[in-house]
């Protein structure tokens, strides 16, 4: 019986997160995500070379490791690439997240956090990095807390905005749960 809930949970995350995405209208990490310059006034600004990966939005890949530590509390959120689900994020209560980004396993410090809370994460986060190499500026995540199950709840209609130190912008949707492991 455990083994058939186990299936049923992780095809009922899959369609979850296949009908937000789709709402969202992307279909994969590196196709369907929009990148955006804000609007900036640069006419007191002196002329600069630029390198060229730097005027891009940093890209995301899939974290390695897909699930919470035993006995702790935190959020998993996947994307889709290629239609499948790719976990990008994973935070845990009290000691941050982290995210492969630009290639590198890279450790979120939380700054701010706001909104609902469920099982110790809330529903807005702000994060940074540690890594100053890693030319982020913040990390945002927004959420929506779905429906309750035993130890979590989903988590719907997310979105996960990176920005980098020249203020291009990934937005990725997501979708995925909080919640605690045993």
């Amino acid at each position: 019986m455990k083994l058939e809930g186990t299936r049923m949970f992780k095809k009922s995350i899959c369609l979850s997160l296949a009908v937000v995405l789709l709402t969202a209208g992307c279909s994969s990490v590196s196709q369907g995500i929009s990148n955006r310059l804000p609007a900036r006034d640069n006419s007191a600004q002196p002329a600069q070379s630029r390198n060229v990966n730097a005027t891009e939005a940093p890209d995301v890949q899939a974290l390695p490791v897909t699930s919470l530590p035993s006995g702790k509390c935190g959020m998993l959120l996947w994307t889709l690439d290629a239609r499948e689900p790719v976990l990008v994020f994973r935070a845990i209560e009290g000691q941050g997240a982290e995210m492969i980004i630009e290639g590198r396993s890279t450790q979120l410090a939380l700054v701010s956090q706001s909104g609902e809370s469920r099982y110790g994460i809330t529903s807005t986060q702000q994060y940074t990095t540690f890594d100053s190499a890693a030319d982020i500026s913040s990390i945002n995540v927004d959420t929506s807390f779905g429906l309750a199950f035993e130890n979590g709840v989903y988590v719907e209609n997310g979105v996960i905005t990176l920005t980098n130190n020249q203020g291009w912008e990934r937005l990725l949707p997501v979708a995925g749960l909080t919640g605690c492991r045993n």
